[in-house]
């Protein structure tokens, strides 16, 4: 009884202890704040070290009085609720783990938000009260969502400047963007595109003012991060721990690669690129590397050999090295890099030679049955020992391989799942009618199988399962077959020749590979001629080019086979100058409407970025802008207010009446809209509004229009003079656009108040600027046909519309 006592008793000890891990302690600050204290496992065994600290501000539905048991309500989100399930938020950063201490503060209901009056305390509290926390006080990190994301913000932005970086997720009204930019403090931002509580417009807008903030202009790192279809928890992504969503660093590790101290340098990254399995018969591989330093650069590329069979380098000192003259065996070379402040990083690639090549990697498949759908032949071919293709319940099964031509087979491996073949046969045919038996094999009693020695000739070879080991099918993880024959060449493709119009700089170029007989394996893109710029992504299908200038340039992709061969293709990009400058720059405009006399469709082609046009708050809203004469258009840019449109058209017009479609635009998400290589001629170029993504109207900051006159501009000594009046003139009511104007121009009007009128004919000369009376309608309208009109109370517009006038003669 006595020893079971005891036992009972240390293992509640040892329970406690590995529980207390994940503990977070309910603590309050002098005047009242309650929080949740979590400290890393090694806390209190290493009480020299020091360790980063992570403030979590959470929101609003988590507010309380900051007991122990409304402190409760922290958990329910964000890393609380990670460590309430266990995590020890411990993470590895360039070879080196690090443990955050994490501190949850609880917000009353009763203050409000999370003002600098509520946060100065505290941070001070923690950072030096009598808690006395071992902290690193050049790792200090703030995080928060929704009302905590608004935290965060003023957080960074309106108490000291402790905070080596932060994260905001689904945040809101931040008031602080130049103070944070000025501060050089790196931001990360998340926010769902399907969010109703904050929109994610608001979300991007809000983040926006640190990227955008020219006073001083932002020089840290900035990141944003949009999730499609997720709504406002939003935090379920951004706060995952592993690399499921955010890749390469999660959150947490990024936040770990940002140090408050100057002095302090952030290791750089080195990826050595994927593992490979290539044939001897490969006679040279590329081994494309990269690096990055995200408070620096890289300077210097440096590969070695850790171990495998001698090799010869060429360009070791490069991101792409060059090896040659394999032996059949593993070998491991290692790429370290080195940034501008003379850290490293290292990165190994383990390559795989032997005597042949698994020629069935990838290929088609064909089976006699399939247990579900989910367990297909593509399965056991697709290099993953995980996966597999499984059959029905019976004997009789079978799976070959199409090796897209007639190959010397040597050798077939399998490695069964436990439902493994008892007798079985490997064979191989070229027509898949005729099968030729290469190995036979009897009472099999392994879950791997390596077939060697084998003698065969065929495109397809199959494995025909005649009896079976256990009352289930036949289930293969992994059917490779290895031999010699004559190997394709891949084919690239870098994609069509493009052009861009300055100042849009940059272009996503997508190339792709394909191979007959096996799979593509590397991807590299060089740049062949044209002027300097930056280059992302070289080594991916996918290249990121930024920085351009006008000028012609050559990039070429060059793709490599499983087997070592390789394909090259070129594609080009003309950088132009855009002809002409801004053409709607200072022409006339006419809308559907306006939401103050203030905001009219000239303030949108006024050269100033912080004056606009508004409409009323419904859809099928418009501006148009009178070029002034016919114009070749091919690039139109669009920067909008808050209040954006979600779905529009940009439209062309010779007379204001029948348009056509420029560019059709579908869920827009961005408050610049800059669209190049567009076609089209005419004289009048309108956003048409189709469905708005706020509850106001469509407000427009700048609608810029560029491309080159086909015509002269009309002069004001072209102007129409005013001839004949004509009594059978009167307004076709059918295409009017301005209800309040035409009611406007209609009735008797005596010029009472501080109102004028302006009339302009199509070809947009003005006819008439002055006090309006009905009795002037005749004479001032002399001839059939489109006129425009702006009505002006005081010298500034409050409304403009558009009229058809018809002859009744």
């Amino acid at each position: 009884m006595i020893r079971l006592f005891f036992c009972l008793v240390l293992s509640s000890m040892i329970i406690s202890f590995t529980q207390s891990y994940s503990q977070q302690t309910a603590r309050s600050t002098p005047s009242g704040t309650g929080y949740l204290e979590y400290l890393p496992p090694d806390y209190f065994t290493n009480p020299t070290k020091k360790y980063p600290v992570l403030f979590f501000l959470h929101g609003l539905g988590e507010t309380g009085n900051g007991s122990a048991a409304d402190l409760e309500k922290v958990k329910a989100n964000g890393p609380p609720k990670l460590i309430q399930a266990g995590s020890k938020m411990c993470f590895t950063v360039n070879g080196v783990q690090e443990c955050f201490i994490v501190i949850s503060p609880q917000l009353s209901p009763s203050a409000g938000g999370w003002w600098p009056s509520v946060l100065q305390p505290f941070f001070d509290y923690v950072l030096n009260g009598s808690q006395n926390y071992r902290i690193d006080k050049s790792r200090v990190y703030l995080t928060g969502l929704s009302l905590g994301g608004q935290g965060v913000y003023i957080g960074l932005g309106e108490t000291s400047d402790v905070f080596a970086a932060g994260a905001v997720i689904a945040g809101f009204n931040n008031g602080n963007g130049c103070t944070i930019s000025s501060r050089k403090i790196p931001v990360w931002g998340f926010h769902g595109e399907s969010d109703g509580t904050i929109p994610y417009v608001t979300g991007i807008t809000e983040f926006s003012k640190i990227r955008g903030c020219t006073t001083p202009s932002a020089t840290a790192e900035l990141k944003w991060t949009s999730y499609p279809g997720v709504g406002h928890n939003s935090w379920d992504n951004a706060y995952t721990t592993d690399h499921s969503v955010q890749s390469p660093l999660n959150v947490y590790e990024w936040l770990l690669t940002k140090s408050k101290t100057s002095t302090a340098n952030a290791f750089p990254v080195a990826n050595a690129g994927a593992d490979q399995t290539i044939s001897l018969a490969s006679a040279t591989i590329n081994l494309a590397g990269s690096g990055s330093d995200s408070d620096g650069t890289v300077v210097g590329y440096d590969w070695t050999k850790v171990s495998g069979p001698a090799v010869t380098f060429t360009n070791s000192n490069t991101s792409l090295l060059g090896v040659s003259a394999f032996s059949v065996g593993t070998y491991i070379f290692r790429l370290t890099v080195t940034d501008n402040s003379g850290a490293t990083a290292s990165d190994d690639v383990t390559v795989t030679v032997s005597s042949s090549a698994n020629i069935a990697l990838g290929r088609p498949t064909y089976t006699s049955s399939n247990e579900n759908v989910s367990l297909s032949g593509g399965r056991a071919v697709d290099g993953n020992t995980t996966t597999r293709w499984s059959s029905q319940f019976s004997d009789g099964q079978w799976i070959y391989v199409d090796l897209g031509a007639p190959i010397s087979i040597s050798r077939v491996k399998i490695i069964w799942e436990t439902a493994a073949a008892l007798n079985y046969k490997i064979q191989v045919s070229n027509d898949t009618n005729t099968w030729t038996d290469v190995r036979t094999v009897t009472a099999n009693n392994s879950l791997t199988n390596d077939l060697i020695g084998l003698s065969g000739n065929g495109r397809y070879v199959r494995m025909y399962g005649s009896a079976r080991k256990t009352t289930y099918g036949f289930s293969i993880y992994e059917f490779e077959v290895y031999g010699t024959g004559v190997n394709s060449p891949p084919i690239a493709n870098a994609g069509l020749d493009q052009t861009i119009y300055l100042p849009t700089n940059s272009i996503n170029l997508s190339g792709s590979g394909s191979d007959a007989d096996g799979t593509i394996v590397a991807y590299q893109w060089s740049q062949v001629s044209g002027p300097a710029l930056t280059i992302t992504n070289s080594a991916s299908s996918s290249l990121s080019l930024n920085g351009m200038v006008s000028g012609n340039y050559t990039f070429r992709l060059t793709v490599t086979d499983n087997l070592g061969a390789t394909a090259v293709d070129n594609v080009s990009i003309a950088v132009n100058q855009t002809i002409g400058g801004n053409l709607a720059l200072g022409k006339t405009t006419f809308t559907s409407s306006a939401e103050a006399w203030y905001l009219t469709g000239n303030s949108a082609v006024d050269g100033n970025a912080s004056s606009r046009w508004s409409s009323q708050f419904s859809d099928s809203q418009w501006i148009y802008v009178d070029l002034g004469s016919s114009a070749n258009v091919n690039r139109v840019k669009i920067v909008w207010e808050f209040a954006t449109a979600s779905n529009y058209k940009i439209q062309i017009s010779d007379d204001a009446i029948a348009w056509m479609d420029l560019q059709v635009v579908s869920g827009n998400a961005s408050l610049t809209n800059d669209f190049t290589g567009l076609n089209g001629a005419g004289r009048y170029v309108r956003m048409l509004g189709l469905t708005r993504r706020t509850m106001f109207g469509y407000s427009i900051y700048e609608f810029e229009i560029y491309g080159f006159f086909t015509s002269s501009a009309v002069t004001a000594a072209a102007r129409t003079t005013t001839t004949e009046p004509s009594a059978n003139l009167t307004i076709d009511e059918s295409p009017v656009d301005e209800k309040i104007g035409l009611a406007f121009l209609e009735r008797t009007y005596l010029g009472e108040g501080d109102y004028s009128v302006r009339i302009f004919n199509k070809d947009a000369n003005e006819i008439f600027n002055g006090k309006w009376n009905i009795d002037l309608y005749n004479s001032i309208f002399s001839e059939a046909g489109l006129y425009f009109f702006h009505i002006l109370k005081s010298g500034q517009r409050i409304d403009s519309g558009k009229l058809v006038i018809v002859d009744n003669r």
